[in-house]
C-alpha cells in the first residue's frame, strides 16, 4: 500500500538466566530473547548496554537480506546465532552473487562489523554513504550531530526508505532458495532476451511474447549501460543450443532473460527472470496488468530490469525508455504480429504475411517509424528469396520513410543501412551505421555491419579495429571472429584469417560454419589435407553447399573430375542460385570433354551472375566474375565490358584483378594477364592458388609468370 512499516529496532536483547518478558516486566525463568533474534547485534546478545549502532547492525541484516534472499546468518537458535555472530565475521554479500556495487558491498560489510565501533557512527552516516552511491535525495532532514536514542530508529527507518527508493535491486532474488556464488558483474553487461512462452493455448497469439520480448530489447539496448543481443542474434543461437550455458557462450551473455506471457481476456500476466548462465536467478518478478496499458506494462519491465543489473539511468536515458515506438496498441499488436511471421520467413507465406501486418500496423499510424523500417527488411527479404530488383526499391523506399519520420532510432539506421550494404551504396551505409552507433554505442549488430561495410571498401584495418570493440564487450562472440576472418581473407592476410577462424571452432565446435571457413583459409593458401578435413567436419555436422563446392575444387586440383563434378552437382543441390558453382562445374565437364554440358553450366553461371548484379550494379567482384562467366561462355566482347567496369570501381583488388588476369588469360593476352596476375600476387592473393589454377596453362611458360610464383610465400 506504500507505507513502510517498521519493526523490530533497538528492542532485542538477550534476557537474564531466569527470567522472562511479561507486560509488566521482566518476570519468570529460562533464557529467552526479547524481540528476533536474526536481526540482533553481537552485543545485544550479551550485554545490555547498546545504543543505536545495534540498530544500523539490524539495517545491515536487513539489506543483506533484501538483496541476497537470506540473512547473513542463518537460522534462529538465539544460542547457535550468539555464537556465530560472536566467533565469525559475517560473509560478504558479494558471495551471495547478487548484482551489486562495490560501494554498497563496503557498506553492508561496515554495517555487520562485529565491533560497533567500526560500524557508522550514525543513520545520517549510512544515509550519506547511500546517496553518494545513488544519488539519491533525502526523504527527509536529518540532523549531523549524533541522534538520541529516541530518534535512532526513525532515522534508521529513514535510511531504508532511502536505500528502497534509490536502490532498484532491492527486488533481486526474491525468489527463495540457496544461489550459488557468480563471477564479479562485468563492466558493461551483456544480456540477451530468450523469447517468451505464451502460456494461455492459442498459437495466434503466441505472438504478443515475442513483440514483448522484442521491446524490452529495445529498451534495454537504449542504455549505453548494457549490451542487449539483437532477437536475429538470440535466435541463431538457439537453433544450435538449448543448454543455457552453451546459449550464453555462444552469445557471449552474461545474463539471459526468460519468461512467460498469459492472457485471460484483455489482461496479461507477465513473468520474468533474470538468469545466469549456470541457471542461478539473479531476479524474477510478476505484474499484470491489461492490453490497452502495455505501453506502462513494458515501462514498468524494463525499470525492474535495469535496476536488477544494478545500471544507472539517466534522466534522458529513462525518458528514451519509456517513450513507445507508437501511441496505438492496435498498431503495436500488428508490429509484433508481422515481427513473429518475418522471424520465421523460412515457413511458406509468413513472408507475405509478415509484409501485410506491416502495412496493417502502418494503416493504425502512420508515423511509425519502426514499422516502416520491418517493412523495408520484409521486402529485402522477399529480393533474397526472389531476387527479383523491384523488391530492392520497395526496401530502400521503407527505410527512407522510417528515417524520415524518426531520425533518432538506430534501429531504423541500422535497417537502412543493411539494405544500402546489399544495394551496394557503401558510403551511405557507413554513415547511417555511424550514426547508429552515436546513439547506442554498445549496438553489437551494428557495429558488426560497420566492420562488413568498411572490409567491403577495402579499409581493413578500419574494420578489424570496429570487429575488436565488438568484442570487447562479448569476448566470446563467435559471428565476430567469422565476420572479421572473412574480411582478412578476402585481403589476403591469411593467417589473420586463420587465426579468427579456429577461434570460431574452438568457441562453437558444432557449429559447421566455423570449420568450413577455416576449411576454405587452409584452401587458399594450398594446405590441401587440413582444408579437407575441415569440409568433411562441416558436412559431419550439416551437409553445405560451400562445403561441397570447395572439396570438389580440391578434386578438381587433383585431376579427379568425375569426383568434382560429384561434388559440384551435391553443392548445386543444396544451393541452385550460386554463379561461381555453375561455372566451377562447367570447368569440370570440360576437363572430362563433356564440352555441350560444360557450355550449359557456364550459360547458367553468367544468367545468375547477372542477376546478382541487378542487385549491386558496383559491385566490382560480381562484375568481376561475370567477365570470367561470359569469357568462359563465348562472350568474349562482352566479357572484356564487364571486366573494364570491375576495375574502374576497384582497380585494387586482389580478387578483381587476380579474375582480370584469367579473362586476358583465356583471351590469349599474355602481358596483360601476367602484369594483373603480378598486381594480385603482391597485394596478397595466394601463390598456392595461382599453382593450381588451370586457366593460366597459356601463361606457364613465360619468365614473369615463373617470377610471380616462385618469389612470394603462399
Amino acid at each position: 500500500g506504500g507505507q513502510l512499516k517498521v519493526l523490530d529496532f533497538g528492542i532485542a536483547r538477550l534476557l537474564a538466566t531466569g527470567t522472562t518478558q511479561t507486560a509488566a516486566g521482566l518476570t519468570g525463568s529460562g533464557l529467552g530473547l526479547i524481540g528476533t533474534p536474526a536481526y540482533a547485534a553481537p552485543e545485544q546478545m550479551i550485554s545490555s548496554a547498546v545504543d543505536e549502532r545495534a540498530d544500523l547492525y539490524a539495517l545491515g541484516v536487513m539489506l543483506f537480506e533484501m538483496v541476497s534472499g537470506r540473512r547473513p546468518f542463518m537460522g534462529n537458535d538465539p544460542v547457535t546465532l550468539a555464537s556465530s555472530k560472536l566467533g565469525e565475521d559475517a560473509p560478504a554479500l558479494k558471495s551471495i552473487g547478487a548484482l551489486i556495487p562495490w560501494e554498497f558491498e563496503r557498506l553492508v560489510a561496515s554495517l555487520l562489523a562485529r565491533d560497533r565501533d567500526q560500524r557508522p557512527a550514525s543513520a545520517t552516516e549510512v544515509l550519506e554513504h547511500l546517496r553518494s552511491i545513488y544519488g539519491t535525495r533525502a526523504t527527509g532532514s536529518a540532523d549531523a550531530a549524533r541522534p538520541s536514542r529516541s530518534t535512532a530508529s526513525l532515522l534508521a527507518a529513514v535510511v531504508l526508505l532511502a536505500a528502497v527508493a534509490g536502490f532498484g535491486v532491492w527486488q533481486v532474488q526474491r525468489m527463495a532458495g540457496v544461489r550459488s556464488p557468480a563471477a564479479p558483474l562485468p563492466a558493461i553487461p551483456v544480456v540477451a532476451v530468450l523469447p517468451l512462452s505464451h502460456v494461455s493455448g492459442d498459437s495466434a497469439r503466441e505472438f504478443l511474447a515475442a513483440g514483448i520480448a522484442e521491446s524490452l530489447i529495445a529498451s534495454l539496448a537504449s542504455l549505453p549501460a548494457i549490451t542487449v543481443l539483437s532477437r536475429a542474434s538470440v535466435a541463431e543461437a538457439r537453433s544450435r543450443h538449448s543448454e543455457s550455458a552453451a546459449l550464453a557462450r555462444d552469445l557471449g551473455a552474461n545474463y539471459l532473460v526468460e519468461g512467460s506471457v498469459q492472457e485471460s481476456g484483455s489482461r496479461l500476466r507477465i513473468s520474468l527472470n533474470l538468469v545466469r548462465p549456470d541457471r542461478t536467478v539473479a531476479w524474477g518478478d510478476t505484474i499484470e496488468g491489461t492490453f490497452d496499458r502495455i505501453f506502462e506494462l513494458q515501462s514498468r519491465l524494463a525499470g525492474a530490469l535495469t535496476s536488477a543489473l544494478a545500471v544507472r539511468v539517466s534522466p534522458d536515458e529513462q525518458s528514451r525508455m519509456d517513450t513507445p515506438p507508437t501511441s496505438s496498441s492496435e498498431a503495436l499488436s500488428a508490429f509484433w504480429r508481422g515481427q513473429a511471421l518475418l522471424e520465421r520467413r523460412d515457413v511458406k507465406g509468413n513472408l507475405d504475411g509478415a509484409i501485410a501486418a506491416f502495412l496493417d500496423a502502418i494503416r493504425h499510424d502512420r508515423q511509425f517509424a519502426l514499422a516502416h523500417a520491418a517493412l523495408g527488411t520484409a521486402y529485402w527479404a522477399q529480393y533474397t528469396e526472389t531476387l527479383a530488383p523491384e523488391w530492392t526499391e520497395k526496401a530502400i523506399e521503407a527505410g527512407t520513410t522510417a528515417l524520415r519520420i524518426d531520425p533518432n532510432r538506430p534501429e531504423v539506421r541500422y535497417t537502412l543501412a543493411v539494405t544500402l550494404t546489399g544495394r551496394g551504396r557503401l558510403d551511405e551505409a557507413v554513415d547511417e551505421l555511424n550514426r547508429a552507433l552515436a546513439m547506442r554505442p554498445n549496438y553489437d549488430d551494428a557495429r558488426s555491419q560497420l566492420g562488413l561495410v568498411l572490409g567491403l571498401q577495402g579499409r581493413v584495418d578500419e574494420s578489424v579495429a570496429e570487429y575488436r570493440k565488438a568484442l570487447s564487450s562479448r569476448p566470446n562472440s563467435w559471428s565476430t571472429y567469422s565476420s572479421m576472418g572473412r574480411v582478412l581473407l578476402a585481403a589476403g592476410r591469411y593467417d589473420d584469417a586463420i587465426a579468427a577462424f579456429q577461434k570460431v571452432t574452438e568457441l562453437q565446435p558444432d557449429n559447421y560454419m566455423g570449420f568450413q571457413q577455416l576449411g576454405t583459409a587452409y584452401h587458399t593458401v594450398g594446405k590441401a589435407e587440413q582444408a579437407l578435413e575441415n569440409y568433411r567436419r562441416t558436412i559431419a555436422i550439416r551437409p553445405s553447399a560451400g562445403a561441397y563446392s570447395n572439396i570438389g575444387a580440391l578434386h578438381h586440383a587433383r585431376g579427379e573430375y568425375v569426383e568434382a563434378v560429384e561434388a559440384y552437382r551435391q553443392a548445386i543441390a543444396l544451393r541452385p542460385n550460386s554463379s561461381a558453382t555453375h561455372r566451377n562445374l562447367g570447368d569440370a565437364l570440360a576437363r572430362l570433354g563433356r564440352r555441350t554440358e560444360a557450355l550449359a553450366a557456364y550459360r547458367a553461371a553468367v544468367r545468375l551472375g547477372v542477376a546478382e548484379l541487378r542487385v549491386n550494379p558496383r559491385n566490382a567482384r560480381i562484375l568481376a566474375s561475370l567477365a570470367v562467366h561470359m569469357q568462359k561462355a563465348g562472350d568474349a566482347a562482352g566479357a572484356r565490358k564487364r571486366l573494364q567496369e570491375a576495375l574502374e570501381i576497384a582497380p585494387t583488388d586482389i580478387e578483381v584483378l587476380y579474375r582480370a588476369a584469367v579473362v586476358h588469360a583465356l583471351q590469349g593476352r599474355i602481358q596483360p594477364a601476367v602484369r594483373a596476375l603480378g598486381l594480385a600476387v603482391a597485394g596478397g592473393y595466394s601463390r598456392a592458388r595461382v599453382n593450381e589454377e588451370d586457366d593460366f596453362v597459356s601463361l606457364r611458360a613465360s619468365a614473369e609468370f615463373q617470377a610471380i610464383v616462385g618469389s612470394l610465400n603462399p
